[in-house]
C-alpha cells in the first residue's frame, strides 16, 4: 500500500504547525488513512512526501499510533544498539540519532534526502 502526500498541506487545505501537527489541531487525512489501513490489517505501508519537514511531520503524527508488538521492540532494540556501536561519539548524539529509537520501536522509519 502506498500513499502519496502534497508537500505542504494535506488534502482539506490544513497547513501544517511549526511543531508537526496541524495549525487547527485536526489529524491530517494522511494520519487517518494510515489509521484505518492498520486497523484493517492491510499493512505495511510506505507514505511518499515531497518535503523533508513533510517526512517528519507525518513521522511524528504516526508516533501517536504503535504497530510492532513487544517481540518486535525487543528486536528493533537489538538492531538499533548493534547500529549504534559503529557510529562515532558525536554522531551518537546528533538529534535525529537520538530521536529515531522512539519511532522504530513503534514500527515507523523515516527516510528521506536531507536538506
Amino acid at each position: 500500500m502506498t500513499v502519496l502526500a502534497n508537500a505542504g498541506e494535506n488534502a482539506k487545505g490544513q497547513e501544517f504547525g511549526r511543531r508537526g501537527g496541524v495549525k487547527n489541531g485536526t489529524e491530517t487525512n494522511c494520519f487517518k488513512i494510515i489509521k484505518m489501513i492498520m486497523e484493517r490489517n492491510f499493512a505495511p505501508v510506505i507514505i511518499f512526501s515531497f518535503s523533508k519537514k513533510e517526512c517528519e511531520v507525518y513521522a511524528m503524527q504516526m508516533a501517536r499510533l504503535d504497530f510492532n508488538n513487544q517481540e518486535e521492540k525487543k528486536l528493533v532494540d537489538e538492531v538499533f544498539t548493534n547500529a549504534m556501536d559503529v557510529l562515532s561519539e558525536e554522531d551518537k548524539h546528533l538529534p535525529q540519532v537520538e530521536n529515531v529509537l522512539p519511532l522504530l520501536r513503534r514500527g515507523i522509519g523515516i527516510h528521506h534526502g536531507g536538506k
